[in-house]
């Protein structure tokens, strides 16, 4: 990934909050401090070249706002909530490692002479300080030798390995400040670890120097007077912000963590009651419309080009080179569909008959498909009719199903709009609920099919008269 992308992507969705002074003491920790504040600030001029890092895809006014809502959000999680989200349900880096090297990448975006900044190698470490940090990596055979004794799981540390490398210093700080070699391999996600075990000398090197680089970018900035303390405490903690906005969503049940599980939908849902469901059934009927005939004429083709060609005439000229076969969602699912199409020897090829209904169901209705190629290896064309719909059973599993689900949800938005209100933030806007789109869209057909079934009957009874 090219850093300077992933640095924009990231501020692209940072907004800033415009207004505080930098603090006296420039290099002071102001972390504890910052987040005491109820809305976040940086110099207007910082503020600006932020939100032009971004795409311009939003305006200054919704970048302000999302600002204030991910560091409201935050700041609510690290004075009440019981739950550290930050440290939950780790399966890749380590939380401060992301921050870390977020931080770092939003900084040399900012200050591009920050990619210049040497490194010594540590001959000596007399002179190491934060300012300017001194490495040691090792070489492959000291890796080999600190590694020995793997862990079976390929990605651990064994007790041994862990000893070994949290003794070996790797960046020396100065003042008795250190950074070991089983510290930059437990940050690492499983594949980089996988690499480190492997002694991979480069792959240890790029870390190590990266991670003392970032020491040295900040200083660098306070000591030449391009940030204060406060305005870099402020770009960290937005940083951790936007890191623990999408976890948040997840525990409160507006968004899925990065695995897609809703944990609180989940619980959400294991409340709700059989009257809930009942009433919800009987309130939104719409929502519990399921597909019970859906019909096709079916063409079959041995090559992608003939299907192409016979799809570009029209139907009167192709009906009469081959007479369509009929399929319905009602017929006997379980057997094939022969159809009036050579394959090999034979003039007659049999397709099955359930992946042929179902893509019958799946296509819009009264439309005519592109060229389709059968799990077989032919070549179809299908013109769908109409559809018609019914509604689930009210004690169906399907319908306690859709309900416990949709009812989840409606109770996650009404707690994620009342925690919004606890901190001062406006009514979120919920995205169209895509079962209220869907049974839309099914009610509209339903509804368009048996108007068009009333016309056929009308008019027959009419030619009948």
């Amino acid at each position: 990934m090219n850093p300077g992308r992933y640095a924009i992507a990231l501020l692209s969705l940072l907004p800033l909050w415009a207004a505080m002074a930098a603090g006296p003491d420039m290099n002071a920790d102001r972390t504890a401090l910052t987040a005491q504040a109820d809305t976040p600030g940086l110099s207007p001029s910082l503020g600006e070249s932020l939100y032009r890092l971004g795409d311009g895809s939003i305006s200054r006014e919704a970048f302000d706002a999302m600002l204030l809502e991910q560091w409201r959000l935050t700041r609510y999680h690290d004075r009440d909530m019981t739950e550290n989200l930050w440290q939950q349900g780790r399966t890749g880096y380590d939380m401060d490692y992301l921050l870390r090297a977020n931080l770092s990448l939003t900084l040399e975006q900012l200050f591009p002479q920050l990619q210049q900044l040497p490194l010594k190698v540590a001959a000596s470490r007399v002179q190491a300080s934060r300012d300017s940090p001194w490495i040691a990596v090792p070489d492959k055979a000291e890796l080999q030798a600190l590694l020995k004794d793997p862990n079976p799981l390929g990605y651990e540390l064994s007790a041994a390995q862990q000893q070994a490398l949290g003794e070996r210093i790797a960046i020396d700080l100065g003042a008795g400040e250190h950074i070991s070699l089983a510290q930059i391999f437990n940050e690492q996600s499983v594949q980089g670890r996988q690499k480190l075990l492997q002694a991979d000398v480069a792959y240890w090197q790029q870390l190590i120097a990266r991670r003392a680089m970032q020491e040295r970018q900040t200083q660098w900035l306070l000591a030449n007077g391009m940030l204060s303390g406060a305005e870099l405490d402020i770009l960290r903690y937005l940083t951790r912000a936007r890191l623990l906005y999408p976890k948040l969503l997840a525990h409160f049940g507006v968004g899925a963590d990065q695995h897609g599980d809703t944990p609180a939908l989940q619980a959400l849902a294991a409340e709700v009651t059989g009257d809930e469901i009942r009433a919800f059934y009987r309130q939104y009927p719409q929502r519990f419309l399921r597909l019970t005939q859906a019909e096709a004429e079916v063409w079959c083709y041995g090559a992608q080009s003939e299907a192409g060609r016979a799809r570009r005439k029209n139907a009167a000229v192709r009906n009469r080179e081959q007479a369509p076969t009929r399929v319905r969602l009602a017929d006997d699912a379980t057997r094939l569909v022969e159809l009036p199409c050579r394959k090999g020897n034979d003039n007659n090829a049999g397709v099955d008959g359930i992946w042929l209904r179902s893509l019958a169901a799946a296509l819009p209705a009264r439309s005519l498909s592109q060229p389709v190629r059968s799990p077989e290896g032919l070549w179809l064309l299908l013109q769908t009719g109409d559809k018609a719909y019914d509604l689930y059973p009210e004690d169906s599993e399907t319908t306690a199903f859709i309900a416990r689900n949709a009812l989840a949800a409606d109770k996650a938005w009404q707690k994620w709009q009342a925690l919004r209100i606890q901190l001062g933030l406006p009514p979120a806007q919920r995205a169209a609920d895509v079962h209220d789109a869907q049974a839309q869209a099914q009610a509209q057909a339903q509804a368009q099919a048996q108007a068009q079934a009333n016309a056929k009957a009308k008019a027959k009874a009419k030619a009948k008269g």
